[in-house]
């Protein structure tokens, strides 16, 4: 898991941890989308959908500029 990904999902887990019910956000005040919830599941997602390919060389995750 790159470094990237893990200090997502640590910040995400503090987030959450302030809620008995694991929601992440406190309403409009912090992310005005109806959303939000979702969005984070889905954002989550595909990050650990592209750790997995990078991981078996199905794409290379690079800052090159393509030519």
């Amino acid at each position: 898991m790159t470094t990237a990904l893990s200090r997502h999902i640590e910040v995400l887990l503090a987030l959450q941890a302030r809620h008995t019910d694991g929601h992440t956000y406190q309403g409009w005040a912090e992310f005005r989308y109806a959303r939000r919830e979702q969005w984070v599941a889905e954002q989550i997602s595909r990050a650990w959908l592209l750790e997995w390919a990078a991981a078996r060389n199905r794409i290379k995750i690079t800052n090159a500029v393509p030519d």
